[in-house]
């Protein structure tokens, strides 16, 4: 993430992070377990954005992941789900 990481960039990079993990989570389970959320990010983040995700310390990712990312991704699992039922 180049631009930096002001509000407007960083909702956008939640949702858009969000929704790439939710979809690849929904072809492996339809309901992935919260150690499945949190590994799916990271190979994402690895894999689209390697600087931002080497830029922070475990602590660092959990807390970022736990604020930031963890609920979201939940919505979107669950968004995903309630329309293919």
């Amino acid at each position: 993430m180049s631009e930096g990481l002001n509000l407007s960039n960083e909702t956008r990079f939640i949702k858009q992070t969000c929704a790439a993990i939710a979809k690849r989570l929904i072809v492996e389970n339809i309901y992935p377990t919260k150690e499945q959320f949190k590994v799916a990010t990271e190979e994402y983040l690895i894999e689209n954005e390697a600087d931002f995700y080497k830029e922070m310390d475990d602590r660092v990712w959990n807390i970022y992941y736990e604020n930031k990312l963890a609920k979201p991704v939940n919505f979107f699992i669950n968004s995903i789900t309630f329309a293919l039922c």
